[in-house]
């Protein structure tokens, strides 16, 4: 029976071991996948300020004027949300580095290594333990083989 506690505790630590790297794989896709939606989201914010300067341009050119300092004002704000991108862009590789550590070292963990495999001479009649070559008695129950 001992053979079989230590092979179940083994395949529950693996199994736990699985869990808690999924748990973490999620976690990690979670949270990249929340500062990329910040990203897309200062993107859609630099594209109306494209715009924005396009529409003004165009304006200014019918009226002709000219304006250095709304656009330099304009371009002021579209340097800091690219920065802000750069920003998140390095926060998701953090993210992705601190997680794949942890999920690195949780694949190299191993639960109590199951013993080597022993030729079996059977099954014990009383209580169904693996009886091992040597046993002359059953390491389940006591019974005589």
């Amino acid at each position: 029976m001992q053979i079989f506690g230590k092979k179940i505790s083994n395949t529950m630590g693996n199994m736990k071991l699985e869990r808690d790297i999924q748990e973490l794989e999620t976690k990690k896709q979670t949270l990249v996948m929340s500062v990329n939606n910040e990203i897309g989201t200062l993107k859609g914010l630099i594209t109306a300020k494209f715009t924005e300067i396009g529409a003004e341009s165009y304006n200014l050119h019918l009226r002709g004027e000219f304006s250095e300092e709304y656009f330099a004002e304009k371009f002021a704000e579209i340097n800091a949300l690219e920065q802000t991108i750069k920003e998140r862009e390095s926060k998701i590789a953090e993210i992705s580095d601190r997680y794949n550590e942890e999920i690195t070292l949780l694949k190299n963990l191993t639960p109590d290594v199951a013993p080597a495999p022993v030729a079996s001479l059977g099954i014990c009649t009383a209580c169904n333990a693996v009886r091992i070559e040597g046993d002359a008695f059953c390491r389940g129950c006591g019974s005589r083989f």
